[in-house]
């Protein structure tokens, strides 16, 4: 963890890292609504499928992977400008995501097999 002052402000620098199985090769973008909580696309859920890189903008998310429908009040949030990794086929073919707010969210997903 690195310490950097530029004019009397101190921001903090964090290195993330996400665990990597290999190469990318597929990844889409989803316009998420506040209505109805969706899925993956059918090409992401190849049976080689390991790991997803997953990030949020515009808007907040909820989101199980279990296979159940979260609401805009209930499931795992994630904040906008966020991202995690998600890592399991059947998490994934599981994954439902709906956004938390009162606009519509961007997901966007890379895939690893």
């Amino acid at each position: 963890m690195k310490y950097i002052f530029i004019a009397g402000i101190v921001l903090l620098s964090l290195s993330l890292s996400f665990k990597s199985f290999g190469a990318c090769f597929y990844k889409e973008t989803l316009t998420v609504g506040t209505s109805t909580a969706i899925g993956i696309s059918d090409v992401a859920k190849d049976p080689t499928l390991k790991y997803a890189l997953i990030s949020v903008e515009d808007a907040d998310i909820r989101f199980w992977y279990d296979g159940n429908s979260p609401t805009i009040s209930v499931g795992h949030l994630l904040l906008h400008n966020n991202m995690i990794g998600l890592e399991g086929q059947n998490n994934l073919r599981n994954l439902r995501i709906i956004s938390a707010g009162t606009t519509s969210a961007k997901v966007r997903l890379s895939y690893e097999n």
